[in-house]
């Protein structure tokens, strides 16, 4: 257990698919904490065993790794990148979070999968991660003023960091490297409440911002909608972007752009806000720790 390992492939008919589940650990979960998809863990060092390797924890999955998020005291090693999370069977709530600091979020339908105790007590819960291969990785952008507050580019270096729970770009020198930004599609949903927009420049608030950069081409609404249009993002005041509609659209309406892949070498995910905001999301990577 521990060491990272080369990516299951499916075999399914004439075409192969990378498994995303590569290890399992422990997380314990203080009442109202969290723990969120592509967020980086690392083992937790008050928690090894004799081998330096399996954590003295009994009965409850002997063999599996406890690990901590990378901002704890005891964070030592980067495990891996959490790709799901094996629900017990009471206790955790599963909810869509905004990556906007001080944000309202109203409808989050396409925003950071994040599970919380809500149990009223500490639980240990069990993760799935990904060592090697390609994932979801929650990337942001530091405050101003800490570092690694850099915009996460296509093919730049992602580390995890001590300062916040999600990966940011830099140069891993202490810290751990976790993996290359990949090309990311835009998929997201307007938030609720607001009733229709349009046609005019409108204020927009999505669920997430990734990828969402001037003068990014992008679709607006379904095509079921029978107003679907395509703009260009305008001007980005976190956590809002400005678009000239020419028609008029229900509230909720989805935002959809580039398929991943398409996006060249160094393009813009997710850029640097102003002074004192953070800004997340999950971002497309190929994992390789180290």
């Amino acid at each position: 257990m521990g060491a990272a390992k080369n990516p299951s492939r499916v075999i399914d008919g004439p075409y192969a698919n990378w498994g995303d589940q590569d290890e399992l650990c422990q997380i314990s979960l203080a009442n109202n904490a969290t723990i969120q998809l592509g967020q980086p863990v690392a083992l937790d060092v008050t928690q090894l065993g004799p081998d330096a390797n399996v954590p003295n924890n009994a009965s409850a999955l002997p063999l599996c790794e406890r690990v901590v998020a990378t901002t704890s005291a005891n964070a030592g090693a980067l495990f891996g990148i959490v790709s799901n999370v094996v629900l017990p069977a009471k206790g955790l709530t599963l909810s869509y979070v905004n990556g906007f600091s001080g944000a309202t979020v109203t409808n989050a339908a396409g925003a950071v999968p994040t599970w919380t105790n809500t149990s009223g007590s500490t639980l240990v819960v069990t993760l799935w991660v990904r060592q090697q291969g390609w994932a979801y990785v929650l990337c942001g952008t530091a405050a101003i003023g800490q570092t690694g507050g850099n915009s996460i580019l296509v093919g730049s270096q992602i580390i995890s960091t001590t300062a916040q729970v999600f990966a940011i770009q830099g140069t891993a020198a202490l810290q751990s490297t976790v993996g290359i930004a990949l090309a990311t599609a835009i998929n997201t949903v307007q938030q609720i409440p607001g009733g229709a927009m349009g046609p005019g420049v409108v204020s927009v608030f999505p669920d997430t911002l990734v990828g969402l950069v001037p003068p990014t081409l992008i679709q607006v609404d379904s095509l079921a909608s029978g107003v679907q249009e395509s703009v260009s993002v305008g001007s980005i005041s976190y956590p809002t972007m400005s678009i000239a509609l020419a028609n008029a659209h229900t509230a909720g309406f989805r935002i959809t752009g580039p398929n991943a892949g398409t996006a060249a070498k160094n393009t813009v995910l997710i850029s640097t806000p102003g002074a004192g905001k953070t800004v997340y999301g999950l971002v497309a990577c190929w994992v390789s720790l180290a």
